[in-house]
């Protein structure tokens, strides 16, 4: 794997404040963020709602690109669920999920990218295919 030109950071909006948020984002000179939920709505924190976050990130100069979809915790793709836990393994052999983390990584080398979640600790996640 090449090193980009910027760095790629994660970060989860967890219970911060908007202004605090951003002002975490700003302070390591990020201009995109990568929203990797898989859903992109907070019933508890709805500031970091998909409209009002990406409002609210481009109202600061910082651009917003969802790709929960193949990148975030809660794949669509049932086989990648064993007993109703995700196997992170099976996640990576998809080309899917390869042409997403690619494009992050070209992505990198023109902006300073930060990879949003909702928890405070991704490892605390249990996701379950129904």
């Amino acid at each position: 794997m090449s090193k980009t030109q910027y760095p790629v950071f994660t970060i989860g909006h967890s219970n911060h404040l908007q202004a605090g948020f951003i002002g975490l984002l700003q302070a390591h000179g990020v201009d995109e963020v990568v929203g990797v939920r898989s859903v992109t709505y907070s019933g508890y924190m709805p500031h970091f709602n998909y409209d009002f976050l990406k409002d609210a990130l481009e109202n600061k100069g910082i651009s917003y690109l969802f790709m929960g979809g193949e990148l975030g915790g809660r794949p669509v793709d049932c086989f990648c669920y064993d007993t109703g836990r995700v196997v992170y393994d099976k996640v990576a052999e998809k080309d899917w999920f390869n042409d997403d983390l690619n494009q992050v990584i070209r992505g990198a080398d023109e902006h300073c990218i930060a990879l949003m979640c909702s928890e405070k600790e991704p490892l605390d996640v249990i996701a379950l295919c129904w």
